[in-house]
């Protein structure tokens, strides 16, 4: 089988020969561009399994998630349901050969009821930065210098459908 490597510089050295005739040159590049839309093919086939797979994927982790929410509602539910009868029958403790079911206070916590009626000295300003990345590129484009910073030119990419 014929990688794309091999192809392409079986196609470079194609051109680059002075000893063939027209009629031989277009034979061997039709069976060159035959055999480089084959691979071509078969490498979309292999793209679309790829996002067939990944859909395939994407569906087990939705299921998996969906999954772990529901063990976490029935380990919440248990947890409660010990909680609540060890609290009935005043323990603080149960110890077991796995592990030991412990009831511990937790430390005070501040519920904010009316954010406005709070004193400024208790609130605490976030501030953040960001590059304007759309103002460089458009200054630059002007022929502006912009110091730190360096365009990147036009990339091409593969589209497969």
């Amino acid at each position: 089988m014929n990688s794309l490597y091999n192809i392409s510089e079986k196609f470079l050295e194609l051109f680059n020969r002075d000893d063939l005739t027209e009629e031989e040159f277009t034979e061997q590049g039709n069976e060159l561009a035959l055999i480089l839309q084959n691979k071509a093919e078969s490498i979309v086939g292999y793209n679309f399994t790829l996002e067939h797979n990944k859909s395939i994927l994407k569906s087990e982790i939705e299921r998996l998630k969906v999954l772990e929410k529901s063990m976490d509602a029935k380990q919440e539910k248990l947890n409660k349901y010990i909680k609540e009868n060890m609290e009935k029958l005043g323990l603080d403790k149960i110890e077991t050969p796995l592990g030991n079911l412990t009831i511990k206070k937790n430390p005070a916590s501040v519920n904010i009821i009316d954010e406005s009626l709070i004193s400024r000295e208790y609130i605490k300003e976030k501030i953040t930065t960001s590059v304007n990345l759309t103002a460089i590129k458009k200054d630059i484009e002007k022929d502006i210098k912009v110091l730190g910073v360096e365009l990147v030119k036009t990339n091409t990419r593969l589209e497969i459908k």
